[in-house]
């Protein structure tokens, strides 16, 4: 299990630091192992008094620069499995992933710990109806997780798709898709079909 598996990586690496309990907080903290709060540089630096560059070289040397790729490998089904789809509402993913976790993980830390991995490349938490990012506190279950790179292909389509009666976010377009024929423009049907295959 993924949260396992980070744990063991900081109780191996605590025998070699004096900060041990510190960084052991920090990186835990930001990758949402157990914590409730803000999974962010800002947010964890606020809480022990250092600035965000402080908490990211804290977690990059803690944590990243010493782990192997064996000893995370619930992080690579982890990985496929976000890479199955284009997106994912919170909840989805969530459901999908929770048995690979092995516990409580704030969907941010799992973001950040995939970013900050380079298992996936520029991926955050929009908000449903696509307006930008998902405030941190302020996540739903209906929010949606993708890459940069999916959210600017689906946003001009989403855009146009807001015209016709039902669409209210980007979780009803699958609903949209089942009932096609009501969507009298094929090119936009016909592209999102593609886009969320």
């Amino acid at each position: 299990m993924l949260k396992d598996e980070i744990k063991n990586v900081i109780i191996k690496r605590d025998r070699e630091s004096q900060y041990k309990q510190r960084n052991a907080d920090i990186v835990n903290e930001y990758f949402g192992i157990d914590y409730i709060g803000k999974a962010t540089l800002d947010s964890v630096g606020t809480k022990h008094g250092m600035t965000r560059e402080r908490v990211r070289q804290i977690v990059k040397s803690y944590f990243v620069d010493v782990v192997r790729e064996k000893d995370l490998p619930s992080a690579r089904i982890i990985t496929e499995e976000f890479n199955s789809r284009l997106f994912w509402t919170v909840a989805d993913f969530e459901n999908s992933i929770s048995d690979d976790i092995g516990g409580k993980m704030n969907i941010v830390g799992v973001v950040n710990f995939l970013n900050l991995m380079g298992y996936v490349e520029d991926v955050n938490v929009y908000q449903n109806d696509l307006s930008g990012k998902a405030v941190v506190n302020e996540i739903c279950e209906d929010d949606i997780i993708m890459s940069k790179m999916n959210y600017n292909k689906v946003k001009p389509f989403y855009t146009q798709l807001l015209r016709y009666p039902g669409i209210l976010g980007l979780t009803t377009i699958t609903s949209a898709l089942n009932r096609v024929k009501k969507i009298p423009d094929n090119t936009i049907r016909n592209t999102l079909v593609e886009l969320l295959k």
